[in-house]
């Protein structure tokens, strides 16, 4: 009859621990969910600003890192497509003046990439606001279901420790019944 003490509080134990998961995703989890949603909200709030993306896009390095391409593409504007559209023009314009007007366009375009930029950044201000964009995404079906789905994950073996605890506690409590008593 004491052999059967430790497979009862197995079972009392591995019962318990799964009333547990069960209540902590089905009631508790509901109810702090929105507030983890807020609270990720927040710290993405404080830790990506406008201010951040306006530096980091307003970098010279970004306009150096584009500008291979930017040139790629005035000298397919100004060597292809120019001539293609204005066949006259290929005969008055040679590889000297296309290469002059080609770097007017670089210093130009250098000097009008920041103010554009500053000013697309205005506007991303005005029409961008990270914390509610990611409140959004935070409360959609999909992210709760998935939060809700790694939370499941990892308390799905949080019953097995609860059998092996009430077994280990059975087996104690047999042990000190044997020798006692």
């Amino acid at each position: 009859m004491i052999f059967i003490v430790p497979l009862i509080t197995a079972f009392f134990g591995w019962l318990i621990h799964k009333m547990a998961v069960v209540y902590i995703l089905k009631s508790y989890w509901p109810k702090i969910q929105s507030e983890l949603s807020q609270t990720a909200v927040l710290w993405a709030g404080s830790n990506f600003s406008s201010d951040q993306i306006e530096r980091k896009i307003a970098d010279p390095v970004i306009l150096d890192n584009a500008m291979p391409s930017i040139e790629a593409h005035i000298d397919t504007f100004l060597n292809e497509k120019l001539q293609q559209e204005i066949p006259m023009l290929s005969m008055f314009v040679g590889t000297k003046t296309t290469d002059k007007i080609k770097e007017i366009f670089i210093a130009q375009l250098k000097q009008l990439f920041p103010v554009v930029m500053a000013q697309m950044v205005v506007g991303i201000k005005k029409n961008f606001n990270f914390e509610t964009i990611i409140s959004e995404k935070l409360k959609s079906p999909e992210v709760q279901q998935s939060m809700k789905s790694k939370v499941a994950h990892q308390l799905k073996h949080l019953p097995v420790l609860g059998l092996i605890n009430g077994f280990i506690a059975g087996v104690i409590s047999a042990l000190i019944f044997y020798f006692s008593g």
